[in-house]
């Protein structure tokens, strides 16, 4: 069988063992990928899903446009948790402000965007989530949500991630140290009654555009652009921009949406010199060579001169 048929059948064991299911879709390629069978799956079986949906406010429109067009025409067969919580992430372009919170009320005049108008979003004025506290990082919602899902029964996260995407990725899946369900190489337990499940984690990038055109299935139309713009397939993120990862795709959002980025600027702390010096040794993406008249030793001593205190002092 080819991949697709392997992930359709383990979806349908994923349905036969677990009374609760959910899908963490980034807006991504693989993401909406994994979203799109689940639908597909949900609706042979007659079941409700949930698709939970963080959004980071500093996004392409784009990308709110393919959430839009995944959750909109199927509100009878899923839940949307469309969060817009505060929440902080890493800001790996700046280190004045290594942290930034998206949707943070006393930034309101400088937000990206307005929130999005639809009764399922989740904000700081209708919080449903009792475990979240404003400034929670963006990985402890996701374990705390885990957590709380669990309690509506066995809980199945479909997560659409490749082992051959990256070494972080492949790691994720094949750690030796976590606990499976009923041996499944695909799954990793992160809470009691609640297993992360990859399905889609033997695709390639070929297969994930293979699947999207044979099935005509909606997808981030970004990709699009990003693909016009020279990007090949395999470096094409979609993700939180200022991340380790996505800050070196940052000089894109400057070309593929201008408007957005100017707002970015204002915004960030940092988008601009991620823009200029991402994929340079200023953000460690080349072999860094030690200067004439100095040791690493007297060096890393120069570097750490350069910071701001409470960087330096970390």
């Amino acid at each position: 069988m080819n991949v697709y048929q392997a992930t359709v059948a383990r979806m349908h064991y994923i349905f036969d063992h677990f009374e609760n299911i959910y899908v963490s879709l980034s807006g991504g390629k693989d993401s909406g990928v994994m979203a799109n069978i689940a639908i597909d799956i949900a609706r042979q079986r007659n079941k409700k899903i949930t698709i939970l949906y963080i959004d980071m406010e500093a996004m392409y429109k784009h990308t709110i446009s393919f959430i839009e067009e995944m959750i909109l025409p199927n509100l009878d067969i899923v839940m949307p948790h469309w969060v817009c919580l505060p929440m902080r992430t890493t800001n790996s372009v700046s280190m004045y402000e290594p942290w930034w919170t998206f949707w943070q009320e006393e930034k309101r005049d400088k937000w990206v965007r307005e929130l999005p108008d639809y009764p399922f979003i989740i904000h700081q004025h209708n919080n449903i989530f009792p475990f979240f506290s404003s400034g929670d990082t963006f990985e402890k919602f996701i374990q705390d949500y885990a957590v709380w899902q669990s309690a509506f029964g066995k809980t199945a996260c479909l997560v659409g991630i490749r082992q051959d995407e990256s070494l972080n990725r492949w790691r994720a899946i094949n750690r030796q140290d976590v606990a499976r369900y009923n041996g499944l190489n695909y799954s990793v337990q992160v809470a009691p009654g609640c297993y992360n499940l990859y399905p889609i984690h033997d695709w390639h990038v070929k297969d994930i555009w293979t699947y999207n055109g044979k099935f005509g299935k909606p997808y981030n139309r970004v990709y699009d652009l990003m693909h016009r713009a020279g990007v090949p397939l395999h470096k094409m993120r979609i993700c939180e921009p200022f991340g380790d990862e996505q800050k070196a795709g940052l000089n894109l959002f400057r070309v593929i949406e201008p408007e957005t980025w100017a707002k970015l600027l204002d915004r960030v702390s940092g988008a601009n010199f991620g823009n200029i010096y991402c994929n340079t040794k200023a953000t460690g993406y080349h072999h860094i060579q030690l200067p004439a008249g100095h040791t690493w030793k007297s060096y890393t001593k120069f570097l750490l001169s350069t910071l701001p205190g409470d960087t330096r002092r970390q």
